[in-house]
């Protein structure tokens, strides 16, 4: 069952957008377009006309669910390095300290000068996961990787950007259980029944357009578009993190969390120092394991293998 507070919610948006004497999905076709040329470089929009059409696009035609993921949720975030490095100091592998925040340049989930912890999540075998994790940091040959292995010690609150797109192309991510997509789908369900056809038009619209740029690999302008979502779906304060699917590993789960969350909800396990040997591509790598490191009170002391 839906929970009430998901039905009223969905119910007062229906009221709203289904009495609209306009296009809907051609509004938000718009929207879409002119973000998608301002993406490529085909044309210039004003910082301010940006989080207007992000924030109409989530504000009206978006349905956010929190994902809570469980205490004892396996994390690990890697660092490349040019040449041997064994670093000592456990916040360095972790999210940029706001005292070194000016260092912190744009990517997927944040914007110049401004910190986010981004980690793999990886379930059972003892190295899963590392792949993505190089993948991630495009490693290449000769390079030194640290890794840095984290585990939640309570319950994180997330948000899956465009997982009803997801449900509608039948595609449930591995790591989604299947009780919680059929609850995505029963959502998705009474969305369609509620809203006008041109209104949930324009809900399926704006869903692809964020699972599509979220799994885009960067160019042009991607970067100044997506790391403005984080401040609209993690302003929140009860929210942690967000979760999609690694461009580089593709369909594996990746998650961007706030540094406050970082240091009250995740323990920092171990690390370990990998030598890249090969990079096969499709995230595929031989790399050889030849340190060990033990975490005490934010240090690393490593251990030659």
């Amino acid at each position: 069952m839906i929970e009430q507070r998901l039905k009223d919610l969905i119910d007062r948006k229906a009221n709203d957008l289904n009495s609209k004497d306009y296009s809907l999905s051609k509004e938000v076709s718009r929207y879409i377009d002119e973000l998608t040329s301002y993406i490529n470089e085909e044309k210039n929009i004003e910082d301010e006309n940006l989080e207007k059409y992000l924030d109409q696009l989530i504000g009206y035609f978006t349905t956010t669910l929190t994902i809570p993921l469980s205490s004892g949720l396996k994390i690990l975030r890697a660092r490349q390095f040019n040449s041997p490095h064994l670093e000592k100091d456990v916040q360095e592998l972790s999210y940029i300290a706001k005292s070194n925040s000016h260092f912190s340049r744009m990517g997927r989930m944040n914007k110049d000068g401004e910190s986010i912890y981004y980690g793999c999540i990886y379930f059972n075998d003892e190295y899963g996961g590392v792949n993505v994790s190089f993948s991630e940091v495009h490693a290449k040959p000769k390079k030194t990787i640290n890794v840095l292995r984290s585990e939640t010690k309570e319950e994180i609150n997330s948000y899956f950007i465009g997982i009803y797109d997801y449900v509608f192309r039948g595609k449930r991510p591995y790591y989604i259980s299947e009780k919680s997509f059929d609850y995505f789908k029963k959502i998705y369900d009474y969305q369609k029944k509620k809203y006008t056809e041109d209104a949930f038009m324009a809900h399926q619209l704006t869903d692809a357009f964020f699972s599509d740029i979220l799994t885009r690999n960067e160019h042009g302008n991607l970067y100044k578009v997506t790391s403005k979502l984080s401040g609209f779906f993690l302003e929140t304060p009860n929210i942690d993190a967000i979760i999609f699917s690694s461009v580089q590993a593709e369909g594996s789960p990746v998650i961007a969390i706030k540094p406050t969350s970082v240091d009250k909800k995740l323990t920092h396990l171990k690390a370990d120092c990998f030598y890249i040997l090969d990079d096969y591509g499709y995230a595929f790598y031989n790399a050889k394991l030849t340190h060990n490191g033990c975490i005490n009170n934010g240090s690393i002391t490593w251990t030659k293998l």
